[in-house]
């Protein structure tokens, strides 16, 4: 089910490097389940395109969400590349495409366009002035093209004729929108209609375009929730226009200015409000507590950390531990609050003063917690005076770098209302001191005292520009869309831990890297010139990873080009294991051509049928070939007909899970919490919140399931398995398989280790810190004749004296059982659950 998305604020260099390379969406897709584009990005890819002569790039200019949920942007982009569901088309009455935006767009999405256009106009007559249509979008970047036909003025109209064409204007708007929501589109591009060859003025058609919208809006029975109205036009003036109308219609701008009645140690600047106060920053009351804390991430050897972790407890010190292979100066990890009165904690790793970079480093760890709080919707975030304790850095530095940063991004921020605090050790009165003279400073010049040097780069958009042009800028930053919710999170956490950290060493674990070839690790080597790093495969106690190393940007695209593979090579294994299993339960026979029962053959034939496809062609000894399901014939290159048949080799109907896909033979269907008590109240007492509860249906599964079933004749027992959010959906489509959950010791065999209760899902490998959420599987499990394990296993012991009879599975205790084949494991729901606050598995 798709939901409302996630946007994460990121820095001009990283959005720069991420476009230039494009695997971000083809990874998060596939890892996530979800959509990942740049907003704001100069650069080859996200959301920057050329304009057909190769010199455009797409530039979001203005962007709001109303009430409602309407979502309003301003764009300066080519519309033919432009990407959103339905764009629309200052037509004419007889969509005849012959000139200005209609023939652009005609030209770049082929003919069929205007073949589509001429059957409407032959059937229903020209449109009229004020109504829209949709045909099909051709080859453009969406799906649909709404015609809207707007009024045409005299050249230099007059009051009345301006009059007149504004409510033509706005029942054009009006026809637009109603197209939407009748196809249900959920993002529409609209141009300046009329304001081209039409000669309506140009302020006045944004000021009706923009103030319709603001009507639909305050609309009782609109359907505005979710939907996103793109203003879009390729010249400097319309787009300024449109920009302008919106700021004075539908939410005015708010300007630079101290907050009426407000003490010399607050500031606000648009929507940031800055705050120098006395306190102990662990008794902060604020969504976010910042923490400094070094390299080794251990809490107690910093007078503020230790302080931290007194007040929040030991979890937060074991839930820091989750990062120990990835810390480095400007990181900043999150963790939960626990028993401190936050959201959410920001560790960051700052150096010694001495360090040459050590002002770029605490610049940088301001950014990353700025542009996280924005990105993660926080209303307030504390701040200690970070570095001017053992780290040796001078205050008037440090509250010139924290509160000058603050500034710049106050002046970018479009977001909610967000309160900064800067949290002074009582008697500290020389930080005091400096820290509310640095804030008078700005306050009353935009500058400190001095020159201010050791701004980010990342701000160098900023520079030259007065405030009020620096405050119509915009965050460039990764938007999360499609999917589940949970989908959405996990991809934000991945993306903020992997890509967001300005680092020169990354690990990336993922046993994926066991299935590789000669192809994977030749390309592995291809990363490496191309992007200057070095990358290690590092194996180690049956877990794998791949460690790479280079300058900072290099990493973030060797990470990305690494993880694609990472997928490719998952997807490839999910197919050849699908392929497997069809050939054991189902066969395409024809006695003309016996090519086409061979596994890959037969797969492609069996997916098509699934799919219920009237026909097939595949190729068969270098000649196509036409499969004709209803008439179960094959016609080969000649034209002959040959019988086909096929064979249902076990007595399983599985086509009743889900016809219609050939993507896949399984489906997840969410299932109604409410009647899962038993489970809620079960993982409840193992320290677990249940979020969702899907049903897993994969008919070859259950077909290999069934079979081992009789072949064992025994029963099976409800058992559960952690998996990593990334391996989640290779168990729904090929099963269980031990690289994708392994023990943090494998005392009982090389095995498939699951657990007869949800709490004791402990003896893994910290299944609860990789991921946003702990995904478990509940299945049905075959142990058969079990005995004791022990480590070296890879078989289960011999059960007699025949060496060739095994026992079915070994044991670990009472709550632990290893099987050894997958196919005695069937995956019935995937249960998305967080830890609940304070309890721990045991």
């Amino acid at each position: 089910m798709a939901t409302e998305g996630l946007e994460i604020p990121i820095t001009p260099e990283i959005g720069q490097t991420l476009s230039q390379h494009q695997n971000l969406n083809p990874v998060v897709q596939r890892r996530f389940g979800c959509r990942a584009a740049l907003r704001n990005v100069e650069g080859t890819g996200g959301s920057s395109w050329s304009s057909s002569n190769g010199s455009f790039k797409a530039e979001e200019r203005y962007s709001v969400t109303l009430v409602k949920g309407l979502k309003i942007s301003v764009w300066k982009d080519d519309l033919t590349r432009h990407q959103v569901e339905a764009v629309v088309n200052a037509a004419n009455a007889r969509l005849d495409h012959c000139g200005g935006l209609a023939e652009a767009l005609s030209k770049a999405g082929g003919p069929e366009i205007q073949e589509n256009s001429n059957h409407l106009i032959s059937k229903n007559g020209c449109i009229a002035t004020g109504d829209a249509v949709v045909t099909t979008a051709g080859k453009l970047p969406c799906q649909k093209i709404i015609h809207a036909v707007g009024p045409r003025c005299r050249p230099h109209p007059d009051q009345e004729d301006i009059k007149k064409a504004s409510g033509l204007l706005e029942k054009a708007v009006n026809s637009i929108l109603k197209k939407a929501e009748e196809q249900r589109f959920k993002s529409v591009a609209i141009p300046a209609l009329s304001s081209g060859i039409f000669n309506f003025p140009l302020p006045r058609c944004a000021e009706v375009i923009v103030s319709t919208l603001k009507k639909y809006h305050d609309n009782q029975y609109s359907k505005a929730r979710g939907l996103e109205i793109h203003l879009v036009n390729n010249d400097e003036p319309s787009v300024c226009a449109m920009e302008k109308a919106c700021k004075e219609i539908l939410i005015p701008s708010k300007s630079y200015s101290q907050a009426a009645g407000s003490p010399s140690t607050s500031v606000q600047i648009g929507n940031v409000t800055l705050h120098v106060k006395q306190g102990r920053i662990e008794k902060e009351k604020a969504d976010v507590i910042v923490n400094t804390v070094g390299t080794d991430l251990k809490l107690s050897l910093g007078n503020i950390s230790n302080s931290i972790l007194k007040s929040a407890g030991y979890e937060l010190q074991k839930a820091l531990y989750q990062y120990q292979n990835t810390p480095v100066y400007g990181s900043v990890f999150k963790t939960e609050g626990f028993y401190l009165d936050c959201k959410a904690v920001y560790h960051t790793i700052c150096c010694y003063y001495r360090d040459r970079n050590a002002s770029k480093i605490l610049e940088t760890i301001m950014f990353n917690c700025l542009i996280m709080a924005a990105g993660e919707h926080m209303r307030s975030i504390a701040f200690p005076a970070i570095g001017t304790g053992n780290l040796g850095f001078p205050r008037d530095e440090v509250a010139r770098i924290m509160i000058g940063q603050c500034f710049n991004f106050a002046y970018n921020f479009q977001g909610k209302k967000l309160d900064v605090h800067f949290v002074i050790f009582p008697g500290d009165k020389e930080n005091r001191k400096a820290f509310e003279k640095t804030l008078s400073d700005f306050q009353n010049t935009g500058n400190p005292k001095g020159s201010f040097d050791h701004f980010s780069s990342s701000y160098r958009g900023a520079e030259g520009r007065s405030a009020a042009q620096s405050r119509d800028l915009q965050w460039p930053s990764i938007v999360l869309s499609d999917g589940s919710h949970e989908g959405q999170m996990e991809a934000k956490k991945w993306i903020t831990n992997t890509l967001l950290q300005e680092r020169e060493t990354l690990t990336i674990d993922n046993n994926s890297v066991f299935f590789f070839g000669q192809r994977e690790h030749d390309e592995l080597l291809s990363f490496q010139t191309i992007h200057r790093v070095t990358i290690k495969v590092m194996i180690s106690n049956g877990k794998a990873s791949l460690r790479i190393v280079g300058p900072p940007r290099g990493v973030v695209a060797a990470a990305l080009a690494v993880e694609l593979l990472c997928c490719q090579v998952q997807e490839e294994f999910a197919t050849c294991e699908e392929i497997e299993m069809l050939q054991s339960l189902v066969q395409w026979h024809c006695n003309a051509l016996p090519e086409l029962a061979e596994p890959e053959n037969n797969a492609t034939l069996e997916k098509a049928y699934w799919a219920e496809h009237t026909s097939k062609t595949i190729n068969v000894k270098g000649s196509t070939v036409n499969v004709l399901f209803r008439d179960k014939k094959v016609v080969d290159h000649l034209g002959k007909r040959h019988d086909i048949e096929r064979r249902c080799l076990l007595n399983v109907d599985y086509t009743k899970f889900g016809k219609g896909s050939d993507a896949s033979f399984h489906k997840r269907t969410p299932e109604n919490r409410a009647g899962h008590s038993k489970r809620t109240k079960l993982f409840n007492e193992a320290g677990l919140e249940i979020v969702t509860i899907e049903k897993i249906d994969n008919p070859l599964l259950e077909g290999h399931f069934q079979v081992k079933r009789n072949f064992l004749s025994a029963k099976p027992e409800t058992m559960y398995q952690s998996v990593p959010a990334q391996f989640c959906d290779l168990v729904c489509r090929a099963g269980f398989h031990r690289l994708y959950s392994q023990p943090r010791e494998e005392k009982f065999g090389a095995g498939i280790y699951f657990c007869r209760k949800p709490p004791t899902l402990s003896y893994q490998e910290d299944p609860f810190g990789a991921d946003e959420f702990i995904y478990i599987f509940e299945a049905q499990v075959l142990t058969g004749k079990s005995t004791n394990g022990s480590p070296g296993l890879i078989v289960p012991p011999v059960l007699g004296t025949d060496p060739l009879i095994l026992y079915d599975s070994v044991t670990g205790g009472t709550h632990t059982a290893v099987i050894f084949n997958s196919r005695q494991a069937y995956p019935e729901y995937l249960i998305t659950c967080r830890r609940v606050r304070g309890k721990t598995t045991v």
